[in-house]
């Protein structure tokens, strides 16, 4: 029960919820995944529990403010990205990425390197751990999945990604070009 984590609700005016829906393990591995030190992140400086990193997330997925915070940095991540990279859109619906932009590119490792240097929190956006599911089985689903698979990155579009970190970012990508 998230009840015990009043502070959480009180920081960020959220509701309460009774229990972990089936998506709280995306948002662990969410949460592990992108607190890496000296990165632009969403959580890194509010001293949060894993409990209630993984509370806020879930329930910031669900609040359409939010949903249209994380719209507004995608955009603005995506006018900002060099030529030689091509921003991939989700389905109508698709919410799986809601924290990061993919976006491809003919050097994925390099991109993401100079990223992490400049203290972005980039990364490969390995599409089979997403699913669940191995390479060649991705391949057969998805029509150019493989192509997908070895030339994506991510890019940070957390909902709660201060603007200081956003222009962070827009910068360090701008220098790519």
């Amino acid at each position: 029960n998230t009840a015990t984590q009043p502070e959480l609700f009180g920081r960020f005016g959220l509701p309460m919820l009774e229990s972990f829906n089936d998506n709280s393990s995306d948002a662990i591995s969410m949460y592990n995944e992108h607190l890496r030190p000296g990165t632009v992140n969403a959580n890194r400086a509010t001293g949060f529990s894993p409990l209630q990193a993984v509370t806020g997330i879930q329930q910031m997925r669900d609040l359409d403010h939010m949903q249209a915070r994380r719209r507004s940095i995608a955009e603005k991540i995506r006018e900002a990205l060099p030529t030689h990279m091509v921003p991939q859109l989700l389905a109508p619906g698709d919410r799986h990425a809601w924290y990061f932009v993919v976006a491809t590119t003919n050097n994925p490792d390099d991109v993401v390197q100079r990223l992490l240097a400049q203290g972005i929190d980039a990364g490969r956006y390995l599409m089979r751990n997403c699913a669940g599911i191995d390479e060649p089985a991705l391949a057969a689903t998805y029509k150019g999945a493989e192509y997908l698979y070895q030339h994506s990155i991510q890019l940070p579009a957390y909902p709660t990604l201060c603007d200081a970190g956003l222009e962070q970012l827009l910068v360090a990508l701008r220098g790519l070009a």
